[in-house]
């Protein structure tokens, strides 16, 4: 009996283990496969994963632009001390030695006589596709000479990279202001522990915050064993992701970026700085149609849940814009055109709002 037993239990382990290597053999083909690759990836953690390895491999690329460089706790930054870099088809990127856009240094200890305002965000906010002085960051300094605009803006970031580059480096420079370029893709990063590389990410625990993915491993340790590791996580991850859906992952998001945001407000204002939230249009919002979606929605509810935040949306002024015969780019990144409205948008709250004289 116990013999029999014995055998049934050998069986059913095989069994098991066969199953194992057939899922396995089966999500390798799946991904392994470009056509069928392409059909069945969607954009969490693994397929982004899986994107980078083939860059990597392809062309040994570590971070997705060449201005980038690694980097520990925030998965990847801008390069310092860049020196008229011909970007985006021949526009001109520099940084200084902090890695911030723009050749401008900036002492730590602020001019008593100057508003020092610094800026917090995404590509947009840095000025993909655009020189450093055609970004909104560079026209709000022309437009204020009288104030230091300090841009902190990193492509593709998300509220979490955001508030870790505010306590690394923002807060030791003693700001002013602190405006946030919000772009509703942001939420959806917030998600994710890899994008354009491994990232750090916050997890609620109750109502604290919790950091995971740090220190972020470089990029040659994430190499080494990615060969071993199983892809049937990545196909039980896509098959998640589909069965939550977009309103579950909407959820999901509005959920953390609502902690996230919270907590970067309130250590903006222990560090003695004016929290500033900007809502910055982009693709069919810059063609002055339809009413507020639900993006802009979520944020005049948390705008309204946090009256020490300070708000602003630049969509009036591109619908104003708009209706006065103006057209905008609705593809990617903004022009130059879309920051001059972006930075005459903010320029205007800053005087009418905080009195900051130009």
């Amino acid at each position: 009996m116990a013999v029999a037993r014995g055998r049934q239990l050998l069986f059913a382990a095989l069994y098991v283990v066969f199953l194992l290597v057939l899922v396995e053999g089966v999500s390798r083909i799946l991904f392994g496969v470009q056509r069928l690759s392409d059909r069945i990836s969607v954009q969490d953690d693994y397929g982004w994963r899986r994107t980078w390895v083939k860059r990597h491999k392809a062309a040994g690329e570590q971070i997705y632009f060449a201005f980038d460089t690694f980097d520990l706790t925030k998965g990847w930054r801008s390069r310092v001390n860049i020196r008229n870099m011909k970007v985006f088809n021949n526009k001109v990127l520099n940084t200084n030695s902090a890695g911030f856009r723009g050749s401008r240094e900036f002492p730590l200890q602020k001019d008593s006589g100057k508003t020092r305002i610094m800026l917090v965000g995404d590509s947009f906010t840095f000025g993909e596709t655009v020189s450093d002085d055609e970004s909104f960051a560079g026209l709000l300094q022309r437009n204020f000479p009288n104030a230091e605009i300090l841009n902190l803006g990193v492509h593709g970031y998300g509220h979490d990279q955001m508030l870790i580059h505010l306590r690394e480096q923002g807060f030791a420079y003693h700001p002013d202001i602190v405006i946030l370029g919000y772009i509703p893709n942001d939420q959806s990063r917030n998600l994710l522990n890899f994008r354009d590389y491994a990232k750090p990410r916050f997890e609620l625990e109750g109502d604290s915050l919790h950091l995971t993915g740090s220190p972020v491993p470089a990029p040659e340790q994430m190499m080494r064993w990615d060969w071993a590791r199983p892809r049937t996580i990545d196909f039980l991850s896509t098959i998640r992701h589909m069965v939550i859906g977009p309103a579950g992952r909407r959820a999901r998001g509005e959920r953390i970026s609502d902690a996230i945001l919270s907590e970067m407000s309130l250590e903006v204002e222990k560090a003695g700085a004016v929290p500033v939230f900007a809502y910055l249009p982009t693709l069919k919002e810059l063609a002055g149609k339809g009413p507020l979606n639900d993006d802009e929605r979520w944020f005049n509810d948390f705008c309204k849940r946090h009256a020490k935040v300070h708000c602003l949306s630049a969509r009036p002024l591109f619908d104003q814009r708009v209706a006065e015969g103006a057209t905008f780019k609705q593809k990617g990144h903004w022009d130059e055109a879309g920051n001059v409205v972006v930075a005459e948008a903010i320029g205007r709250f800053l005087v009418d709002s905080l009195h900051v004289q130009p």
